[in-house]
């Protein structure tokens, strides 16, 4: 093991030859990691030891430290992979370089463009933050370079611990969208500024006010601002002291004796001889400050670049990636997905081409998926139906990336369709040949460099057509909407077959399935199971192998009292409450309806598609919030003295009942405000069409809303009847869907 200084660490990465290997784990710190992180570092408090490999490029695909695009070479360029410390590394090099300088950039449009590929908890400005004493020392951060007295004493640092001085630094977030342009900090305000001059005057009074340090200057060729800034609150802090020691003798002596190289304190016998001294004492007090400025500015740069990190080095290519492996048996925990991602990249043979699992599933999740008319057959007329759908619009990815939910279950349909010949669910004996083990961590690691890279495309791509299945047929707007994550799986399988996602039976099939199972509350207990067993039984029926398997589900449909029922979504179940799944389960139903908007004097619907943006490439998306409506107002059921927040906080009031909650636009739930429904639902929609609007929400007709009552008696009645509306709706769709199929 040896030494490394940041210096080298960060010279290696700016010239690229210090890299990630795509295998790597993606960026995960949040800033207080990085905080904490940093207040060890500022410390001199060891940090841990980095593991790097030498080898060339063309050995793995590769990323830039922070940055979230992947990398192919072929060529023999001697490089330097990181292999273990990317967190920290990288944490490190974006605190003390300034990756975001004007200078790197011809213009703002190429810095906007190299943002969108740096990951979003890296795209922050660091700095220093050094107390006000301004009367409220409490708030104050420690004081650990002396900046009350201008007097630096490095052997105190060493008495602190990181913890006493976590709220020495601040940090500032931007973005290619979120410019902070009017903020002095941010890189899009220098980009703005009509000059140097005048950025950097902005620059050093912004930190002079704030009390700050730019830690992100420590590593860049142009020191000035950073020294301008220590110099600017060291000159401030100097001025102050003169004032505050006016009238104190001996604090002006013993502050200013070391630095009074003309004999003037000698003669201060008096407080008069201080005023009657005072610009000559002005000129020692900014020798003092220059002094601090001085010792603080080489403190920072000494600890930007001379900090020592202890190293792992090795040259045996071969062994990177099982080195990467036995790290998560090692006490640093890596996911399944991060292992299997390195699994992927292992070379087959020595004249293989690197290979990134990021980049082929990135691949197909940037591009539009054409919808087939089987999904798009059931839209009313007049419905300008979507052609493509963009997955990344779904929520799936955070930073470009597979989030954590996306990432689960493109393992359990890799590992499925992996580990059972597709379609052959069944055993000569008629037994499953799959279970839920084939999701779990042993299974999914035991897949085979050949097994994840002859499959993954077509995994992601039925996933994909999963999400617009969910989307459009489905009500569901986002991946995180999807209350149980695992009924993909089971649709995903299906639809992994081009002729099935393409036959318009069997997605009014899958649609069946979807709509009895959650109604049914056929999810609300081991869901694992459920949804292994669901994916035979339904790959079997839309195969036409089976009769209907799920017309028990459809009997129990808003029968279950422990999920669907009646008299628990009436709150006529003592101690019951109905959950977050059946009210999500509700409003998405309703929004599968295309309904119309709560909106005046117009009748516009509200279209899955649109509200999600899938329909729309992601640089052109217009965004459609929508909010959770409660129909009848809690503000006009609240009674004298109380709030619509404390309505709202109690979940056993009638009106909190997902039969009272429906989703409209955020334009229409800020007109509508807190009006009450015989104030504002009579007048939305086209003149007279108020009662096709609720029906479209599967809602009772106005009328029915018009009550001033505030009993419970009266509540109870409008839920009783928007209960009868989805019931009968649900069910005639159920037996619709499914007419002549079986």
């Amino acid at each position: 093991m040896s030494n490394i200084q940041l210096s080298e660490v960060f010279k290696l990465s700016e010239e690229e030859k210090l890299v990630l290997p795509d295998f790597q784990r993606d960026f995960k710190w949040n800033r207080d990691k990085q905080t904490s992180l940093l207040a060890s570092v500022m410390l001199q408090f060891p940090v841990g030891s980095i593991l790097v490999l030498n080898g060339k490029k063309g050995d793995f695909a590769f990323r830039k430290l922070g940055d979230i695009d992947q990398h192919v070479s072929s060529g023999d360029e001697d490089c330097v992979y990181l292999l273990d410390g990317q967190q920290r590394i990288s944490t490190l090099f974006y605190i003390f370089t300034d990756q975001f300088s004007r200078a790197k950039f011809e213009s703002e449009e190429l810095f906007k463009q190299s943002l969108t590929t740096v990951y979003s908890k890296l795209k922050k400005r660091w700095f220093l933050r050094l107390p006000q004493f301004d009367g409220d020392d409490e708030n104050q951060p420690a004081d650990i370079f002396g900046y009350k007295d201008l007097e630096f004493k490095e052997s105190e640092i060493s008495n602190l611990e990181p913890d006493e001085i976590m709220d020495c630094f601040e940090s500032f977030s931007f973005n290619e969208s979120n410019k902070q342009v009017g903020s002095w900090w941010s890189p899009f305000f220098e980009f703005r500024a009509t000059n140097r001059r005048s950025f950097m005057a902005a620059f050093r009074d912004g930190c002079l006010t704030e009390k700050l340090i730019p830690l992100f200057y420590c590593k860049s060729d142009d020191k000035s601002l950073l020294h301008a800034a220590i110099s600017s609150l060291a000159v401030y802090q100097a001025g102050k002291l003169q004032l505050e020691t006016s009238d104190d003798l001996e604090k002006v002596l013993n502050a200013l004796r070391e630095f009074d190289y003309e004999g003037v304190t000698d003669s201060l016998q008096t407080v008069n001889d201080i005023r009657d001294n005072h610009n000559d004492l002005r000129v020692i007090w900014e020798r003092k400050a220059s002094r601090w400025a001085e010792e603080v500015g080489a403190y920072l740069l000494k600890l930007a670049g001379g900090y020592e990190v202890p190293s792992i080095w090795t040259s045996d290519v071969s062994r990177a990636i099982p080195i990467f492996r036995h790290l998560n048996e090692g006490g640093i925990r890596l996911g399944d997905y991060d292992l299997v991602v390195a699994k992927a990249a292992k070379k087959l043979e020595k004249t293989d081409p690197a290979y990134s699992l990021g980049s082929e599933i990135r691949q197909v999740i940037d591009q539009p998926l054409q919808l087939p008319p089987a999904l798009l057959q059931n839209l009313p007329n007049g419905i300008d139906a979507p052609e493509y759908f963009w997955p990344s619009n779904f929520e799936i990815t955070e930073d470009l990336i597979p989030n954590s939910t996306f990432q689960s279950l493109i393992l359990s349909l890799l590992s499925l369709i992996s580990k059972v010949p597709y379609g052959s669910l069944l055993d000569n004996e008629g037994n499953f040949r799959i279970n839920a083990s084939h999701t779990k961590s042993k299974e999914i690691l035991s897949l085979s460099t050949e097994q994840i890279r002859s499959n993954v495309d077509n995994v992601v791509k039925a996933l994909c057509r999963t999400f617009a299945f969910l989307n459009i047929r489905c009500g569901v707007c986002s991946l995180s909407d999807l209350h149980y994550r695992l009924m993909a799986l089971p649709i995903a399988y299906v639809f992994f077959d081009d002729s099935l996602w393409s036959n318009s039976s069997v997605h009014d099939k899958v649609e069946y399935w979807y709509w009895s199972s959650i109604f049914s509350g056929s999810y609300l207990f081991d869901q694992n199971k459920r949804s292994i067993n669901d994916l035979v039984y339904l790959f079997r029926w839309v195969s036409a192998e089976i009769p209907n398997p799920f017309k028990s589900r459809e009997i129990n449909v808003l029968e279950e009292d422990r999920f669907s029922s009646k008299n628990l979504l009436t709150f006529r179940i003592d101690g019951e409450l109905p959950s977050k799944a059946i009210r999500v389960a509700i409003m998405q139903y309703t929004l599968s309806k295309l309904p119309l908007d709560f909106l005046f004097d117009q009748n516009s619907r509200i279209l899955p598609w649109c509200v999600s943006g899938t329909s729309e490439h992601p640089d052109v998306v217009e965004s459609f919030e929508l909010e959770d409506h409660h129909v009848f107002p809690l503000a006009q059921a609240k009674d004298i003295g109380q709030s619509s927040a404390e309505l709202r906080k109690r979940a056993d009031h009638p009106l909190n009942s997902p039969l009272n909650r429906t989703y409209i636009s955020k334009t229409a739930n800020r007109i509508i405000s807190s009006a009450a429904t015989g104030d504002y639902l009579p007048l939305i929609g086209e003149t007279g069409g108020v009662n096709v609007i609720c029906k479209s929400h599967l809602l009772p007709r106005v009328e029915n809303y018009q009550g001033n009552e505030k009993t419970d008696e009266y509540y109870l009645s409008l839920l009783d009847k928007r209960f009868e509306e989805l019931d009968s709706a649900l069910k005639a769709e159920l037996h619709e869907l499914i007419e002549g199929k079986d």
